[in-house]
């Protein structure tokens, strides 16, 4: 499940709050304006589906306690997520599902289904662990402009570029063979971008 904690200020303490069901839920992301909460169900039988899924849910500002609003299929195994900072879009990378795959928000919070997909190919020498592509994670730069990905199963990392709702590559690297990028990170400067 999907657990809220309270912080205590000050000194940190940590109070459960409740605990939501979720369908083996993995990773989170809060939608700019701090009213929604977006979660990867890392799995791969929705609705019976070969499918992963996405869900919202209203976040109650008085007390931190969630509200389902809705959920979406997405692609097998979805791995990461995140919210554009202008709070139209949700983009997913799908590591079973070999693509990133954009969900448009609605004015409440709920997601659309998937307006946009990036499907991608290629393997890796590892034959154990790259098959096929992984998609591991999508990451904003600091300003919003651009999206840096991490593929375990091509050992590459892709730049993208969101405009009205479409991804567009606008770079792509590989990386050593074998060295199955998972994660990135821009520093707040913007001109760096760390791999692991």
């Amino acid at each position: 499940g999907v657990s809220v904690f309270a912080v205590t200020p000050g000194t940190g303490e940590l109070t459960l709050v409740e605990t939501v069901p979720s369908d083996n839920p993995s990773f989170v992301a809060i939608h700019p304006n701090q009213n929604t909460l977006y979660v990867i169900n890392e799995i791969a039988d929705y609705e019976g589906a070969e499918a992963g899924s996405l869900e919202a849910y209203a976040i109650d500002n008085e007390t931190g306690k969630l509200t389902l609003l809705n959920r979406q299929a997405v692609g097998s195994i979805p791995a990461h997520l995140a919210v554009d900072p202008t709070g139209s879009y949700v983009v997913v990378g799908n590591y079973v599902g070999a693509s990133f795959q954009v969900l448009p928000i609605a004015d409440d919070g709920s997601l659309e289904p998937v307006s946009n997909e990036v499907t991608l190919t290629g393997s890796g020498p590892n034959t154990e662990r790259q098959e096929a592509p992984h998609p591991h994670a999508v990451v904003f730069d600091p300003a919003g402009r651009y999206i840096a990905t991490a593929d375990l199963g091509t050992d590459t990392v892709q730049i993208f570029q969101l405009n009205e709702g479409e991804l567009t590559s606008v770079h792509a690297w590989s990386m050593a063979p074998g060295s199955g990028p998972r994660h990135v990170a821009f520093h707040p400067n913007g001109t760096v971008l760390y791999v692991i």
